[in-house]
């Protein structure tokens, strides 16, 4: 990899590990859906059933609004620092 690219990357790096915890929590959320229709349905009790289901609605939720933060931190930040410009 080139040394600017690397830059990015590593630069980029809070924002690609929040995205990869909400994809495996979507991808957790969703192989539950999946897997209960082939499973017997008393196999987990409700209460169980709906602490899964919040804990893993409060880590995504969670995730997108640190997602939005960063996301905000970044696009408030001036682009064009070193850019001279002269005012008329």
């Amino acid at each position: 990899m080139s040394d600017l690219v690397q830059k990015k990357f590593f630069s980029n790096r809070i924002f690609l590990i929040l995205l990869l915890g909400l994809f495996i929590t979507i991808t957790i959320d969703l192989s539950f859906v999946r897997i209960y229709d082939l499973i017997n349905k008393d196999f987990i009790t409700i209460e169980n059933k709906e602490l899964i289901f919040s804990v893993n609605t409060a880590i995504c939720l969670l995730l997108q609004v640190c997602i939005m933060q960063y996301m905000n931190k970044i696009l408030t930040q001036p682009r064009f620092s070193n850019i001279s410009y002269k005012k008329y």
